[in-house]
């Protein structure tokens, strides 16, 4: 069948539509508004970021490349390679003002939107740096005349703070140390652009060979030292050299074997020890307030040290406990310092706390498979009910209902070791104390520990799908230790009291499973099954004393006893596979 002319309307029955033919070339050569569409890029992209390091690379060099090509005029040195270098300079110049025209910003008005219209970047950009950029992109290269109009490529200097602050999210430095860096890069462009302007003094000075005013610096310097020709003949010695004098008139140091010999040369020195004294002063001042501040945990912990040494001096603490509590406090500076942290993690939104939350406590929070189950918001408000605490070694942790996760440090628990990343008291949620574990903790050395109490933990769980899976959770969990213990005590009671025990009726070995369950001793149960006489019919609850049955009685029991414990595993079973329908069906 033919295709239907291009352009023409076709009727689809099945579809209950028309369209219409046209050719892949007609579809291509379409207009611009439906083929392509400028897009502006997002200023926290990763391309941008790379580019962003890269310009303020390129700005930092030409920050010293420029100053020197001016005092000495190094593109008559090698044309050819400065040359190129301004080519490449100013062609990434142009193409950093292209990506002006296309970065989006975040407005500073209330509502902080992020813009993506190209007219409103345009005009902000126009009316803003677009002229100082373009004055900076010019080829001052070839104006020979005027070999200082290429400072004017410094202008592009406005730019660098600007990368700072856009991308300081994302190098995550310290701010002291972000402030320190920033002072040296200052001393250290203003001793090398100093040291370029005296330089090009003497040096233009030197071949200019005038004779109306005194000699050079440069020159005085060599009649007075001497030493070889090309310590003052060569640009990059008399660098050197310029460099010493601005270094010492900055820290003002001023040895004054370099002194001004005509009348420029005093302006000019004038000028600089202004300029520099009163950067000087200033990085001084501000270095001072930012090595005060630069570790504050460690001035506020040995301010704590000075109060303690100072109380246990005031009371007249012996010598050894004086050196436990020193020790004490050594070890519990990371404490301080979580503490400091979840003062930090509060002021964040519900969201970022619930994120940080559920990373800090990843580690142990696979452990303790309830705290899993629960919500992002349940789970920020039980990770600000854990409470940080430290203890000494050989000491004792003898908290109820109560979950613990090691930090730091070594102990002992029901004859097992436990260190970083362990945890005991998962059972908390049970309320009978005949089901949840007993055992002593002895701390091994110092242990950090972070400790959630049940009342805590039940106050921070609100949400009526946390209290139902909490719920679930209480019956398994008091279920599965009940049945275990139940297990316990009739393995014991069996091993001592085999034929005894096989020798009760089905009642009363209900009964004593009953008074297992509520914690009574076993002995006295297996002592009293023993040594009864007469059985009791009014009380369901006591177990008397049978005579011996036959051994095939004694089979039948121990079949009996079998099928009991395969009927509690299967309630056992029974049990989770109702909560797991229920957990799904709640989620």
């Amino acid at each position: 069948m033919p295709a239907p002319p291009l352009g023409e309307e076709e009727l689809d029955a099945e579809a209950g539509r028309r369209y219409t033919h046209f050719s892949e070339k007609s579809i291509h050569s379409g207009s611009s508004k439906t083929s392509f569409r400028l897009r502006p890029f997002d200023p926290e992209s990763h391309f941008l970021e790379v580019w962003d390091i890269m310009f303020l690379l390129l700005l930092l060099a030409l920050a010293v490349f420029t100053p020197m090509d001016v005092a000495f005029d190094l593109s008559s040195m090698a044309p050819q390679a400065v040359l190129a270098f301004v080519w490449v300079v100013d062609i990434i110049f142009l193409v950093d003002m292209a990506f002006q025209f296309l970065t989006g910003y975040h407005e500073k008005l209330p509502n902080s939107r992020y813009v993506k219209d190209l007219r409103k970047i345009a005009y902000r950009y126009i009316t803003g740096w677009f002229f100082i950029d373009l004055t900076s992109s010019l080829p001052y290269q070839f104006l020979t005349t005027y070999p200082a109009a290429r400072l004017l490529r410094l202008l592009r200097l406005h730019r660098a703070p600007s990368i700072v602050r856009q991308h300081q999210s994302s190098i995550g430095i310290s701010f002291a140390i972000l402030s320190l860096s920033k002072f040296y890069v200052v001393l250290f462009f203003t001793c090398h652009w100093i040291a370029c302007i005296w330089a090009s003094i003497a040096w233009n000075s030197e071949n200019s060979g005038s004779n109306s005013e005194p000699g050079s610096w440069l020159e005085a310097l060599e009649s007075s030292k001497g030493g070889p020709a090309s310590l003052y003949n060569y640009w990059l010695n008399v660098y050197t050299i310029s460099l010493y004098w601005a270094i010492m008139t900055l820290t003002s140091i001023g040895y004054g074997d370099i002194t001004p010999q005509n009348s420029t040369e005093y302006v000019v020195a004038c000028c600089c020890m202004a300029v520099m004294s009163s950067m000087w002063a200033v990085v001084i001042g501000q270095m001072c307030g930012v090595l005060a501040t630069l570790l504050p945990h460690d001035v506020a912990f040995k301010r704590t040290m000075d109060d303690l040494n100072w109380m246990m001096r005031d009371r007249g603490m012996p010598k050894h406990l004086r050196s436990k509590l020193r020790r004490y406090f050594w070890e519990s500076r990371s404490l301080t310092r979580l503490t400091e942290q979840r003062s930090i993690i509060e002021r964040m939104s519900p969201m970022l706390q619930g994120v940080v939350a559920r990373q800090l406590s990843e580690q142990w929070l696979s452990k303790v498979p309830y705290l899993q189950a629960l919500d992002q918001e349940t789970l920020v408000a039980v990770a600000r009910k854990l409470t940080p605490q430290l203890f000494a070694p050989n000491e004792a942790i003898e908290k109820q209902r109560t979950l613990f996760v090691v930090r730091r440090g070594v102990c002992m628990h029901g004859g097992r070791v436990l260190v970083a990343g362990s945890l005991w008291g998962q059972d908390m949620l049970v309320s009978n104390d005949a089901l949840r574990e007993h055992y002593s903790v002895r701390c091994l050395t110092y242990l950090e520990v972070l400790s959630l109490r049940y009342p805590d933990f039940n106050i921070a769980v609100q949400s009526q799908k946390s209290r139902r899976i909490i719920r679930w959770w209480q019956i398994r969990l008091a279920l599965t230790h009940g049945v275990k213990k139940i297990a316990e005590q009739i393995r014991q009671l069996h091993a001592r009291e085999k034929a005894q025990f096989d020798a009760l009726k089905a009642e009363e070995r209900l009964s004593l499973l009953a008074r297992l369950l509520r914690g009574d001793n076993i002995q006295a149960l297996a002592r009293k099954s023993t040594t009864s006489s007469s059985v009791s019919k009014s009380s369901s609850e006591t177990v008397s004393q049978v005579e011996p049955r036959p051994e095939s009685a004694v089979l039948v029991a121990s079949e009996e006893f079998e099928s009991m414990k395969q009927a509690i595993m299967h309630l056992t079973q029974t049990v989770e596979q109702l909560q797991q329908t229920v957990l799904e069906r709640s989620g």
